[in-house]
């Protein structure tokens, strides 16, 4: 069994990449962040709640993912890793939880990692940080993925099909 982090800032290509993976066969784990949004919308409530809320809502989400991701190979739009990220940075968990997180729900030592990319950065109904904030996001990311010992493997910018290819060559098949 595999278990892939695909993680880089917002808006940089990641789920449009994993959409095309999963009509290929690969299994994919949606965002909790985009979930977490739409399920609050569906029930009248605003996007996000206060961020440590958020947060702790979205660490459910990415555990019960892990849980329930089956066998074979599996690609995670961002993930308990980012999460647990965004965790660290909010004093919800410390280094060793972090590690203890990962160690009970373990990924690959290398996380498939999106560049920035303005050209194709947009918002939409889950996606409502500026460039700005999607370049902030990016650096907390790397830094945290850096301090745990995850390498990044870079899918550089290029067609939807060309980097669906590159990620399936590191992968393997489904």
């Amino acid at each position: 069994m595999a278990r892939w982090i695909v993680t880089g800032p917002p808006g940089a290509g990641k789920t449009t990449v994993l959409t095309r993976l999963a009509e290929r066969g690969y299994a994919v784990v949606s965002e909790a962040a985009r979930a977490e949004i739409a399920a609050r919308r569906a029930r009248g409530l605003p996007p996000r709640p206060d961020l440590q809320s958020f947060v702790r809502a979205l660490l459910a989400r990415d555990e019960a993912a892990w849980d329930g991701s089956g066998e074979g190979t599996v690609l995670f739009d961002r993930g308990l890793a980012d999460t647990l990220g965004a965790a660290l940075g909010l004093g919800l968990v410390d280094e060793d939880g972090v590690r203890e997180a990962l160690a009970q729900r373990p990924f690959e030592t290398r996380a498939l990692y999106f560049p920035p990319w303005a050209e194709i950065y947009h918002t939409d109904a889950e996606r409502d940080q500026t460039w700005t904030e999607a370049v902030t996001v990016d650096a907390m990311v790397r830094r945290f993925y850096e301090r745990f010992g995850i390498e990044l493997l870079e899918i550089p910018r290029d067609t939807v099909d060309a980097r669906a290819v590159r990620v399936a060559a590191i992968v393997g098949p489904p």
